[in-house]
């Protein structure tokens, strides 16, 4: 599909930094008077006020069952940047969390500190979060240029994560790392140099065709693995598929003249067609760090499926079923 069909959506919206600071100080002091709260963190910063988030890991007591959704206690304007639900997590799991997911630089921001000081991941685990990030990236902008949709503050705050990737890949240099440069300097300057969607179009389009070059690569250079031979799902609509090559497959499209209607269009187009992502992957050996990695989020998901269900778990960007 040419670039210059795509129809945008969730454009960001120029937001002053102190309303970063009154949204966070409104909803650390909610979870200050709740029971069984033992810390909230900050991870990550506000880089680009009108496009970051704020992501807030919440530690809780193990056991303890939490099921209203606490952003519906947040301002209209808070739930912006609180752009999908706070992080939670029992006490007793935080090891897990550290060790085997990518979530680092925890702030204190309320309660006693139980996280710690960073530490180092084995390499193959590293390796494998970074590709399931990026194959989770080049899922979701398939998806999108096959539908003809893009939601543009989620693809701006998405991106800036895969500096995080091509580290942990040990990649230094080449087109790709160069796009994700170019972006990020792109999201930076979004408000103060003026910059507008269709500005965007053109590099998108590159980007698109190096993402799925660079991710055909890095699989041909490392071993993938997932819990078992599949198939797996990555969402109702689009299921995961082991292949040689990678490869998306679309059956069954909407109208185009329907997407107008933004993301209810998205949400039609999920129950209408039908997806397929077609990649290289190996089942993983029982005695490998990365099997006991499976296993831990497994019992992080689980966990918050019981006790937390309207937080997320800290666990994989790639969440197959």
């Amino acid at each position: 599909m040419n670039g210059s069909e795509m129809r945008m959506i969730d454009h960001p919206k120029e937001t002053p930094l102190g309303e970063y600071d009154r949204a966070l100080g409104r909803c650390v002091g909610v979870l200050e008077q709740m029971a069984g709260v033992r810390a909230v963190y900050q991870i990550g910063g506000v880089s680009t006020p009108g496009i970051s988030d704020l992501d807030l890991v919440v530690v809780f007591d193990e056991g303890l069952t939490i099921a209203k959704d606490l952003r519906l206690r947040l301002l209209p304007d808070d739930r912006y940047l609180f752009a999908h639900p706070l992080y939670g997590i029992p006490v007793t799991l935080v090891p897990l969390a550290k060790e085997f997911t990518a979530f680092h630089n925890y702030r204190l921001l309320c309660g006693e500190d139980v996280v710690g000081k960073d530490q180092t991941r084995a390499k193959e685990v590293e390796v494998q979060i970074a590709l399931e990030f990026l194959l989770r990236m080049f899922i979701v902008t398939s998806f999108e240029q096959s539908i003809g949709i893009l939601k543009l503050r989620s693809f701006l705050l998405h991106t800036k994560a895969l500096m995080y990737d091509l580290e942990f890949l040990g990649v230094e240099s080449g087109r790709f790392q160069d796009l994700v440069r170019e972006i990020i300097d792109i999201r930076q300057g979004w408000f103060t140099n003026n910059t507008t969607a269709s500005d965007l179009i053109p590099w998108r389009s590159e980007f698109c065709g190096e993402l799925q070059n660079f991710l055909s690569q890095q699989f041909a250079d490392h071993q993938f693995y997932l819990p078992g031979g599949g198939p797996f799902r990555y969402s109702k609509s689009i299921e995961m598929r082991r292949s040689h090559e990678l490869k998306f497959h679309t059956q069954g499209r909407l109208p185009r003249c329907f997407s107008i209607a933004g993301n209810l269009y998205v949400k039609l187009a999920n129950r209408v067609s039908r997806f397929a992502v077609e990649f290289p992957f190996s089942q993983v050996d029982s005695d490998s760090p990365l099997s006991r990695r499976f296993d831990a989020l497994h019992r992080l998901s689980e966990y918050n499926r019981r006790h937390l269900p309207n937080f997320y778990p800290l666990g994989t960007s790639l969440v197959v079923g």
